[in-house]
């Protein structure tokens, strides 16, 4: 009489990770996870994540932990192989825009705009008038002619997150009176 034992053998899939991820805005839109997974079979989960897409604007502001998990073929309950990976989210800068004055009659009318709610990053300025944009945390403006304006500004902290502002209020410069 012959014995004989089935032995099956099963391809290992690692959860190789060969890369990393972020920072993130929480606003950025949907990240392939899939992108620095060597094998792509395999399940993510973790806060912000839908399927194989990272949603930032789902996941909390600071490190997110993903996890990645992995399993032989052609049975999955054998083999498993789980990899780790932090995804930094950083919230929306909130910026805003105040000025020494709001109107005036003089030409030029200088108008000192700044911005206290951020104390780092790049800061660019448009006046509403054409005029070229300048950068800096305060600026100031001269408005050549008679008009109201508008002004807004574009900041991007040292991740990379923006936030654009519009002024709540309107310069007004007005025509010199003629006696």
């Amino acid at each position: 009489k012959k014995d004989s034992i089935m032995v099956s053998v099963e391809h290992f899939v690692p959860a190789t990770l060969t890369g990393t991820l972020g920072p993130y805005c929480d606003y950025n839109p949907f990240i392939n996870l899939n992108t620095i997974a060597q094998f792509t079979t395999g399940t993510w989960a973790g806060t912000g994540v839908t399927g194989n897409m990272f949603d930032a604007s789902l996941a909390l502001t600071g490190n997110n932990t993903l996890i990645y998990t992995t399993t032989s073929l052609p049975t999955a309950t054998l083999c498993p192989d789980v990899q780790s990976t932090t995804v930094f989210v950083i919230d929306k800068p909130e910026a805003n825009i105040l000025s020494d004055k709001t109107d005036g009659c003089n030409y030029p009318l200088y108008i000192n705009y700044f911005t206290n709610s951020v104390s780092t990053g790049t800061v660019s300025w448009n006046f509403g008038d054409g005029s070229p944009i300048m950068t800096g945390l305060s600026v100031s403006h001269p408005y050549i002619y008679a008009g109201t304006y508008t002004a807004s500004l574009t900041y991007i902290d040292s991740y990379g997150c923006r936030d654009t502002t519009i002024a709540a209020f309107a310069v007004s410069n007005y025509s010199l009176p003629v006696a």
